[in-house]
C-alpha cells in the first residue's frame, strides 16, 4: 500500500479531479445492502461497449460496478431493469479489504447523478421519463 500514499502527496487538492461519465446497459439489476453503520448502499453492474479502434484486443465490452450511498439515486436506479440504457456521472473509487488469501481491492464508480436513457422493451403500467 506503499503505492497509495505516494498517491496522496503528489499535488495539493485542488489540483485532483475524479469524475466520470457513463452511458451503458444494465446488466444486474440494482441490490439495497443496509451496512453495520446504518448507511445503505445501492450496488448494480453495467456494461460498456469499447470503441472499435480501441488498442485493447479481446473483451469489445466492459463490465463496471456502480455503487450509490445517495438515496435520491436510489430513487432512480430502483426502478431500472436489466436491458435499460442509463447514465450515470460519478467518480472513480478504489476499495481494498483483507480476505481469507489477502489483500484485496476493486475498482468502482460512486454514482452521484443518474438517469434512465431508454428502457428495454415496454413495460406494462411504465412512465416515460
Amino acid at each position: 500500500m506503499e503505492h497509495d500514499r505516494r498517491c496522496e502527496e503528489v499535488a495539493p487538492e485542488d489540483e485532483h479531479h475524479n469524475e466520470i461519465v457513463l452511458v451503458g446497459r444494465v446488466t444486474a439489476v440494482p441490490v439495497v445492502r443496509d451496512l453495520p453503520s446504518g448507511d445503505r448502499l445501492m450496488t448494480w453492474r453495467i456494461c460498456v461497449s469499447r470503441p472499435p479502434d480501441t488498442r485493447f484486443r479481446g473483451r469489445r465490452i466492459d463490465s463496471i460496478t456502480c455503487v450509490s450511498f445517495d438515496t435520491g439515486v436510489h430513487d432512480e436506479v430502483r426502478e431500472w431493469r436489466l436491458g435499460d440504457v442509463v447514465r450515470m456521472s460519478g467518480a472513480l473509487r478504489r476499495r481494498t479489504w483483507r480476505g481469507y488469501d489477502g489483500v484485496r481491492s476493486v475498482h468502482e464508480v460512486e454514482v452521484r447523478g443518474a438517469a434512465l436513457v431508454r428502457a428495454a422493451g415496454s413495460r406494462r403500467g411504465a412512465v416515460h421519463r
